[in-house]
């Protein structure tokens, strides 16, 4: 199929976003065939740069900020850039939709892991916090995508939580490769 006329400027975007969505349906594909964890290592600055330059403006469209902050600029976790990046979309997703007040984006050491909490303001989640997870829709309008991100954290050998209820904090822990010269 070819365009016709001048390409719209979000085309760009929108490529690039299936590209990413492409890579997480192979991500679940590898997980539900019981592929072991991925062994690449991610540098999370351009990452977190990236989150703030997509998430800072629908944010201020609502009168919302975006705090991006990390512990230490060179911090690295072994997983999948695309991976990551896909559950920081759904966790400032989530927050966007069902948070308030301003949005912050904390990346500290925890451990021998990295964790990455997504926190507002809001009142978080009126249900228990594995209903959050559980991926069906109704009460609160959440749907599948903790779920996803849950699932892909897992298949990456992280963890994805609700560290604190209210106001919300959602914690993705990944393996630290920090050291790691492979």
């Amino acid at each position: 199929m070819e365009l016709q006329g001048d390409a719209s400027p979000q085309l760009p975007a929108a490529l690039a976003q299936v590209d990413r969505l492409q890579e997480t349906i192979e991500t679940l594909l590898a997980l539900a065939r019981g592929a072991p964890a991925s062994n690449t290592i991610t540098t999370l600055r351009e990452l977190l740069e990236d989150a703030g330059s997509r998430w800072r403006e629908p944010l201020a469209a609502l009168g919302r900020s975006l705090h991006v902050r990390s512990d230490e600029p060179q911090l690295r976790v072994r997983a999948s850039s695309s991976v990551v990046r896909e559950i920081l979309d759904v966790l400032l997703d989530n927050a966007v939709r069902h948070g308030s007040g301003a949005v912050a984006l904390h990346v500290r050491r925890s451990g021998g892991l990295v964790a990455l909490d997504v926190a507002d303001e809001g009142a978080g989640p009126a249900l228990d916090p594995e209903v959050v997870f559980a991926g069906r829709s109704g009460a609160g309008g959440h749907g599948i995508g903790l779920s996803l991100a849950r699932s892909l954290a897992h298949a990456e050998g992280g963890q994805l939580l609700l560290s604190r209820a209210e106001p919300p904090v959602f914690t993705l822990f990944l393996p630290d490769a920090n050291g790691d010269d492979r």
